[in-house]
């Protein structure tokens, strides 16, 4: 079973085709420059369409719009802990909000895994690696060692050794994609997704990095699903494949559940149920 676009129907194809042409309308994407945007000259600068910039300073606009709205993501409207106060950012604001998600992979953390434990935390986004390794390095002393396509192969060999070797690092933090495959890190025994993939066979190969020969621990693996968001869709696809898995591998017989493909408008119902 493949989760693809062919499932789109003849009114989806229209609406695709409708969202194309208003972006061709709106013109070239351009850099925003440092007269409104506050990270114009960092690696991580925004951009806008044309004639959407054009809009923005004729009704007033004096700010880059994206920078206002990751100043508020990162303390308004969250109801969790601040972490990292001492580490100014490029927004002018000093540390950060943790999300539901962010609090409970820290919670996790710190309820689930002894001292004497250690821990693989895997993410198919860096950005969210990023803050837990502020909160865990800055606020709670943890040792951490990162494993992701950010970091040159000689520097994640070292940190995976590193890992490997020191008691006092005790959490590595990789993404999936770097850390999901061809790897034996049996000196952890607990594995926290923060998120999901369409394909649960990706999330097996990365929980095998640490069901290898030489694991001498119960291993515990654990997911974030939250309630209400993309999560709660992923995981019963997750299920659906896993199920189909169970009848390609079966003898013929009607083992798991029947045979299905999964298309876009299923993941609309999925969310909305």
């Amino acid at each position: 079973m493949n989760l693809h676009v062919d499932g789109l129907d003849d009114e989806d194809d229209l609406e695709v085709a409708k969202s194309s042409n208003e972006d061709k309308k709106k013109g070239p994407i351009l850099p925003l420059g440092p007269d409104i945007c506050q990270v114009s000259e960092s690696d991580c600068r925004h951009f806008a369409h044309k004639r959407c910039l054009a809009i923005h300073y004729e009704e007033g606009g004096t700010a880059c719009p994206r920078c206002n709205g990751l100043t508020s993501r990162i303390h308004d409207n969250l109801h969790g802990n601040e972490y990292c106060k001492e580490i100014s950012t490029s927004l002018s604001q000093n540390g950060f909000t943790g999300s539901a998600k962010i609090e409970e992979a820290i919670k996790w953390f710190k309820t689930t895994v002894p001292d004497d434990d250690k821990a693989i935390i895997l993410s198919f986004f860096k950005g969210s690696l990023d803050l837990i390794e502020g909160i865990l390095v800055e606020d709670l002393g943890i040792g951490c060692a990162r494993y992701d396509g950010d970091i040159d192969k000689d520097s994640r060999e070292a940190d995976l050794k590193r890992f490997k070797t020191e008691d006092t690092c005790r959490v590595l933090l990789a993404s999936v994609q770097s850390g999901g495959t061809g790897l034996n890190i049996t000196e952890a025994n607990h594995v926290l997704f923060l998120d999901r993939w369409f394909n649960p066979c990706v999330h097996d190969q990365a929980e095998s990095r640490v069901h290898r020969l030489g694991q001498k621990k119960e291993v515990n693996i654990a997911y974030l699903d939250i309630d209400l968001t993309i999560d709660v869709v992923m995981k019963e696809i997750n299920e659906i494949k896993g199920g189909n898995a169970n009848i390609l591998l079966a003898d013929g017989s009607s083992l798991g559940i029947a045979a299905t493909t999964v298309g876009y408008r299923d993941i609309c119902k999925y969310s909305k149920s």
